[in-house]
């Protein structure tokens, strides 16, 4: 990996987070994931497992129409007037840092989520991921937003719930999901951790699959990618 990148990374992170300090909260903004969609295998072997978990558990979410598999570069609140701009943006971005075509599944992640455990498929961090994600971060600084709170999420219904761990991961991402921080990976569903553990001890088929686009999401609970914003 390219420590430049990584290190070019933490002024532009120390800026978001000092200028999201200072400002007050404010209405209108979206909590948005800049991501990677991956091809149709690796896609379906993530819906593959979702239903597995589901089939056992009925825990989580689905992975469908609007519940999108994806690999997450930076998730941050913008101001839903700046989204137009942060297209333009990213684009230029992904001249100048394209996004890889290929990446590579190692295994199966597990992590704490509320009262269950978060399944994903694992990607390796390679130099082209850090760059790209560097570059994204550095970009987003004329569009620092304060901490939103649940009215940036898509609902699944409009008087459901966005849990707090939901608004502490999109606030907390630059500070410790970027840089050496940052862990790559595609999100399965949410299972007990019974189930979870019982997933991750299976043979697991480490391979490569390719990249379909990068697009913006708005995000809604568990992190998941509800509805794109662009391209």
């Amino acid at each position: 990996m390219d420590r430049r990148f990584l290190l070019s990374l933490a002024p532009a992170v120390a800026v978001l987070a000092l200028a999201r300090r200072a400002r007050s909260a404010e209405s209108g903004l979206l909590a948005v994931d800049v991501l990677l969609e991956p091809d149709d295998a690796l896609a379906d072997r993530a819906r593959a497992l979702n239903a597995r978990l589901r089939a056992s558990e009925r825990n989580g979410f689905p992975l469908d129409e609007t519940h999108v598999p994806h690999l997450s570069l930076v998730q941050q609140f913008v101001r839903r007037e700046d989204v137009g701009r942060l297209g333009e943006l990213i684009a230029k971005v992904l001249e100048a840092s394209p996004a890889p075509m290929q990446i590579e599944v190692t295994g199966i992640d597990l992590a704490p989520w509320n009262r269950a455990t978060m399944v994903s498929l694992a990607v390796e961090r390679n130099a082209v991921l850090s760059r790209l994600q560097a570059a994204l971060i550095t970009s987003l600084i004329p569009f620092v937003a304060p901490a939103g709170d649940a009215n940036a999420f898509v609902r699944d219904a409009p008087d459901s719930q966005i849990d707090t761990t939901t608004i502490d991961y999109v606030s907390s991402f630059l500070l410790k999901h970027a840089g050496d921080s940052y862990q790559p990976h595609v999100t399965v569903g949410l299972a007990s951790r019974a189930a979870a553990q019982a997933l991750k001890a299976e043979p697991f088929e480490r391979r490569s699959y390719g990249v379909s686009r990068a697009a913006v999401y708005q995000l809604g609970n568990a992190g998941t990618a509800r509805r794109r914003l662009w391209p």
